[in-house]
């Protein structure tokens, strides 16, 4: 039986890449040849004998080089004249196929099967449509598409012969609503989806790493040295620098004093000029990297020119200019993954070390501290005098690790100085000189954060200042309260844990007389309730520790305030077992040990019980608000790129 599969090419997308503007993803190149090249010679092994490829009508198809890259395959080319739909792309596709369901890939998706039959195990489920997944293992309602799917031919009869019809929103949700079967399954073998130039650096990465098992054919060229291969005709100068996995095709220079770090490859035809770094990238042929240039992370398209001098971060280069992550002012050096100059083993090119950026950075924050060296002293002074507030000397600390753990996001953010935040500078000294006029210590600290503030958005830019505003708004978790705020909230606690305490104990059986704040139980034990009990040590460190969590997980911002508001009853239930059982303890005779473990470090104590039921509430969200369109994996459709 004729096994076919119909690869959904796609056509230009307009607008977000350049490069994928002059080429489709699925075109761009793999060392020597385009990906869906690879892609329709790894469909052989399953036993596919007839491809067709659906392609818009401005797509530029090398027919004869696909006809030509697998023996015994027949191959059907498919022009959408007008904008169809992937689902109206796959009907018009398989209208002669009768005999068999039909794999189905979107361009791009670079795929190597493993031994499992994935047309076998469609037919074995008795599903309309066979939707495969990228997760392997866990929760199935956080499965991705990996862009590869198994169709009965009469599925498609539902699809109209004429309009629009996508795959994903129309076709798939249709199944659903007429009671046909839809299944997802994890996806099996190696997977790459060609999404866009972060995908596509990540396959050339893995290719390059393990060219067997991609399909690389690197045997017409030399290496040169271990993963560096060179074709033919390349002139490289005696002091350039290369480190591997790197490829450099036919007729490629590389200048005096360039270092070239993989995983990289450099087409035909290409020239980097002298003292250019090129890290982590992939240039097509004939682009050129300027004098001084540094490009990491970045594609360079066809006949594509980085100017002399000009720093790329994780941009695509197309021949009418770059677009894409950040560009780095013309005297920094991007934060690759490795640093280049140092496998060079050399000093960078003037202008490209980051020493003056990190030289200014420490001026400013020399003079930060020098301006509120009496402020920062005071509130050092109130974390490690006053018990309530201890805990504030983590924050800082921990603010810089969230920063930490989002380095890569924050880097694909552009930089643009903005003095409007020079207000917010003027604002937050005008506040320390009233604080320190009025005597009011916590107008001066509140500077503090203004002041901060008002620099991270002169220095960083307002979509930097965006991305970074919950983690200064964690930073006012360090100022203590105001007096007015903390004996509002103090004396409600205090009479709150008297109450709840005594509740509990009479509960347990035993009998309890209340004077005030003093708890008389049993016979002979006495327990005063103190202002230090009150719980609001508890209070403030478990607001750090639940909007720590709500900054590091991956929730709708509704479950994260839930989740910084559940700090409130956690830490008042955790002081009431604290106080029970410190009573329970005096009726026995242990209540000096237990006041030294309840009372002194009763934040502590109750750390582990209140990470147990923080945990606990986003096990809850997760399970009781899952959101309706994780039934089938979805993801947002352009309809231009589609075929």
């Amino acid at each position: 039986m004729e096994r076919s599969a119909v690869i959904l090419l796609g056509g230009r997308d307009f607008g977000r890449c350049p490069i994928a503007t002059e080429r489709p993803r699925a075109l761009w190149p793999l060392v020597e040849k385009s990906v869906l090249e690879y892609q329709v010679a790894h469909l052989a092994p399953l036993g596919v004998t007839h491809v067709v490829i659906c392609a818009g009508a401005d797509t530029p198809v090398p027919r004869e080089a696909i006809a030509a890259s697998v023996d015994g395959v027949s191959f059907e080319f498919v022009t959408d004249r007008m904008p169809r739909g992937s689902a109206g792309c796959i009907r018009d596709a398989v209208e002669n196929i009768q005999d068999g369901p039909v794999l189905v890939i979107e361009g791009g998706v670079f795929w190597i099967p493993n031994s499992r039959d994935v047309i076998d195990l469609h037919r074995a489920s008795g599903a309309r449509l066979t939707l495969f997944t990228l997760r392997r293992s866990g929760d199935a309602s956080q499965a991705q598409s990996a862009g590869v799917y198994v169709c009965e031919p009469s599925a498609l009869e539902a699809v109209p012969d004429d309009g629009y019809w996508d795959l994903k929103e129309q076709f798939i949700p249709g199944l659903l609503r007429s009671g046909a079967e839809v299944r997802a399954v994890p996806v099996d073998g190696e997977i790459v989806t060609g999404r866009g130039v972060e995908s596509y650096l990540v396959l050339v990465d893995r290719a390059l790493s393990s060219p067997q098992r991609f399909g690389l054919n690197l045997g017409g060229l030399a290496e040169r040295e271990k993963g560096i291969w060179v074709a033919g005709g390349v002139d490289i100068a005696a002091d350039a620098r290369l480190s591997g996995p790197v490829v450099i095709l036919e007729g490629a220079s590389v200048a005096n004093e360039v270092v070239v770090t993989g995983p990289a490859v450099i087409g035909r035809g290409c020239r980097i000029e002298d003292r250019a770094i090129v890290d982590a990238s992939v240039l097509w042929d004939f682009a050129v990297v300027g004098r001084g240039a540094c490009v990491a992370e970045c594609l360079v398209g066809d006949g594509a020119v980085v100017k002399a001098g000009e720093r790329m971060l994780r941009r695509s280069v197309g021949r009418k200019g770059p677009s894409g992550a950040v560009a780095v002012g013309r005297r920094q050096v991007p934060e690759a993954g490795k640093t280049a100059t140092a496998l060079a083993g050399r000093q960078a090119p003037a202008g490209v070390a980051a020493a003056p950026v990190l030289i200014k950075a420490a001026m400013i924050a020399a003079a930060f501290v020098w301006a509120y060296w009496s402020v920062l002293k005071d509130l050092c002074n109130v974390w490690w005098d006053n018990a309530n507030y201890s805990s504030g000397v983590l924050v800082p600390f921990l603010a810089g690790y969230v920063v930490f753990t989002r380095r890569r996001e924050l880097a694909g953010v552009p930089v643009r100085r903005c003095y409007w935040g020079l207000l917010l500078v003027i604002a937050g000294f005008a506040m320390r000189f009233a604080g320190t006029l009025l005597f009011y210590a916590s107008a001066e600290r509140l500077s503090v954060m203004l002041v901060i503030s008002g620099l991270v958005v002169v220095f960083l830019g307002l979509r930097m200042t965006k991305r970074l505003m919950w983690v200064l708004a964690f930073l006012l978790l360090m100022l203590p309260w105001p007096n007015r705020v903390y004996y509002a909230v103090s004396l409600p606690l205090q009479q709150w844990a008297t109450s709840s305490a005594v509740f509990f104990l009479e509960m347990f059986g035993w009998l309890v007389t209340r004077e005030g704040n003093i708890l008389h139980v049993g016979e002979s034990a006495t327990v005063a309730v103190t202002e230090a009990c009150s719980g609001l040590r508890m209070l403030t460190a478990f607001m750090i520790v639940s909007s720590l969590m709500a900054l590091m997980c991956k929730r709708h911002l509704w479950q994260k305030a839930a989740l910084v508001v559940s700090s409130v009853p956690i830490a008042v239930l955790c002081n009431t077992i604290r106080l029970t059982a410190t009573s329970i303890a005096y009726t026995r005779g242990y209540g000096d040990h237990f006041n030294k473990l309840f009372h002194d470090f009763g934040g502590i104590a109750m750390m582990p019980l209140a990470l147990v039921l923080l945990t606990a509430l986003l096990w809850v969200l997760k399970r009781v608000f899952v959101p309706v369109e994780v039934q089938v994996p979805r993801q947002p459709t352009q309809r231009k790129s589609q075929v």
